[in-house]
């Protein structure tokens, strides 16, 4: 279950929270309260993943044993809808999921004549406006706009991380890569990967600490992960989940 029984996000109805498993690491879900629940029921959506279901005035505190006894059905059903969502979302998606700032971002696709294509953020999102027919074109400009956003929050997030533990990092750069989530050059220059914006954020943030580590270590000797170890806290959790941090990257990243 969730290791030091601490819950990530304000636990109102319909808020997401956090727990964690010890096979696969973090799994968001939502609690809502009902007037007509009697008991705590679960259910997993395809789009949503998982919701619990509370009646009023049940003792919170009782969920996180309810939710480890639970745990191999809910890993069970949220792997069969991430398996159909990431076939489904080789296409242009309907939202944008930024783990890494809590952010969800709605996509509305408006079709106008043109060779122009437009992104638009609104209120609820965003709005991709222009000539929607060719489907590479349309999803190379969301990846864009995914290395955009992420131009604006990963920066800063390392700068402040770096001041936090004395660090002066050189430049840092956002690229859009396949296979490597950050690298740091032997002057210092610190190369993040965009698609850190779809990770949850103990596992982006432990990536930027692993880059800031290499000032100091530029190699990944003993002493690199007695200094790591003490700048990120469960290491060889993070590092496991790392491995398997790709399931949160969506087909249409991958496309270009």
């Amino acid at each position: 279950m969730f290791l030091n029984n601490r819950w990530g996000r304000q636990q109102g109805n319909g808020r997401e929270n956090r727990l964690q498993f010890k096979s696969v690491g973090y799994i968001d879900y939502v609690v809502r309260v009902s007037r007509r629940a009697r008991n705590v029921l679960l259910k997993v959506h395809p789009h949503n993943g998982l919701e619990v279901v509370i009646p009023e005035g049940f003792n919170r505190k009782l969920l996180p044993g309810i939710l480890e006894k639970k745990q191999g059905w809910i890993i069970n059903r949220l792997k069969k809808y991430n398996d159909e969502a990431a076939t489904r979302e080789a296409g242009p998606p309907n939202v944008i999921r930024l783990r890494a700032v809590h952010q969800k971002i709605m996509l509305v696709y408006n079709y106008l004549p043109g060779d122009k294509l437009i992104l638009k953020r609104t209120s609820e999102g965003a709005m991709l406006c222009g000539d929607l027919a060719d489907q590479n074109r349309v999803l190379s400009r969301l990846r864009y706009f995914l290395k955009d956003c992420a131009k604006k929050e990963l920066p800063g997030w390392l700068e402040r991380l770096a001041r936090q533990h004395g660090l002066s990092p050189g430049r840092c750069s956002i690229r859009l890569q396949k296979t490597r989530w950050g690298s740091c050059s032997s002057k210092g220059s610190i190369n993040l990967n965009a698609k850190l914006m779809l990770l949850p954020p103990e596992l982006a943030e432990y990536v930027l600490l692993h880059e800031l580590a290499h000032l100091r270590q530029p190699n990944h000797s003993k002493a690199y992960w007695r200094l790591l170890s003490s700048m990120a806290p469960e290491v060889g959790l993070r590092e496991a989940q790392l491995k398997q941090a790709w399931k949160y990257v969506p087909a249409w990243v991958e496309m270009g």
